[in-house]
């Protein structure tokens, strides 16, 4: 009976995945609006907000990637504090600036535009001193540190949210087709069912769209299935983009941030009240280096450019 089921489910998810074959992809992208709460980026203040932003220079976009560097040590806002006893007291006019430049990081493009992901800005000095226990070695000193620290989250479950996106198309005079909803819930693979049951599910259809890939290829067929991914790795990849636009942002301001993954994930979970269905890929501190870096030759290198970029195909 077991294996009866087993197969019986194989069989629907190849037929799942024939079905995905017979329209293009691409056509998907173009039916979603902008949620929302991103409205305000495209409103009359937005224009005030791109008028204070351009009297505070703002650099150029070459020169923020230039002048990002992983700062290491922040400057308190209060040095009279004793160091690695209690967080520091965070400046306003920072927080300001910080939640400014991940307003703009949401700009950032997502899959289908379902933006699959949430963003926590820390910086009561109690809610730092409580994400910094569960940060790891010196990160703990950074988020106590720091204005305030990003705590990006990714959601593995984004089926949860159709009836919300499908509102959205609502309000945007568009619907929320059968085929928009089967493509997000094969990219994603974010069902909205127990972990086990939902991980089972991804892995048994992911094994049969391979399956089908090895055929594809055995019989000289041209590609048309697409590689997927898990639900935390491909909700992963979307928050990331969000969270490296929300650095180039806070560059270009002359905020300093620095990438955090040594983390304790189950305890930030719990102090900052996340749900489960939510991963936390890392935390970004923000606020002031206690040292600017002044001189760029200091930064971490990189490799070659000939090591790490091929054109036309691998190795050159």
């Amino acid at each position: 009976m077991f294996v009866r089921r087993r197969l019986e489910l194989i069989a629907w998810l190849v037929g799942l995945a024939i079905l995905l074959t017979q329209f293009p992809i691409g056509e998907c992208y173009s039916v979603a609006p902008r949620l929302p709460y991103r409205s305000s980026l495209f409103s009359s203040s937005a224009a005030d907000t791109s008028q204070s932003s351009n009297n505070r220079n703002i650099l150029s976009f070459d020169q923020a990637v230039m002048s990002r560097f992983a700062c290491k040590s922040f400057q308190r806002a209060n040095a009279t504090v004793p160091e690695c006893v209690t967080a520091s007291p965070s400046d306003p006019e920072i927080i300001r600036q910080a939640l400014e430049c991940i307003d703009m990081a949401r700009l950032a493009p997502s899959s289908f535009n379902t933006q699959p992901y949430k963003v926590v800005m820390v910086h009561n000095p109690e809610q730092k001193l409580a994400l910094s226990r569960y940060c790891l070695g010196p990160n703990a000193d950074r988020v106590r540190d720091a204005d305030c620290t990003a705590v990006f989250l990714a959601d593995r479950k984004v089926l949860k949210t159709l009836p919300r996106f499908s509102q959205f198309l609502q309000q945007q005079n568009r619907q929320m087709t059968k085929l928009l909803a089967f493509y997000i819930a094969v990219f994603s693979s974010g069902y909205p069912l127990p972990r086990i049951l939902s991980a089972i599910l991804s892995f048994s259809f992911r094994w049969a769209m391979s399956m089908l890939n090895i055929v594809t290829r055995i019989l000289r067929l041209p590609p048309t299935l697409p590689t997927l991914s898990s639900t935390e790795t491909w909700s992963t990849k979307n928050a990331m983009l969000v969270a490296m636009t929300y650095m180039l942002a806070c560059s270009s301001r002359g905020l300093a941030t620095i990438p955090m993954e040594g983390i304790d994930g189950p305890g930030i979970r719990r102090v900052l009240r996340i749900p489960s269905r939510y991963a936390i890929p890392l935390v970004i501190a923000t606020g002031r280096a206690a040292s600017p870096m002044t001189n760029l030759d200091w930064r971490s290198r990189r490799y070659p450019r000939e090591e790490m970029i091929y054109e036309n195909q691998f190795g050159g």
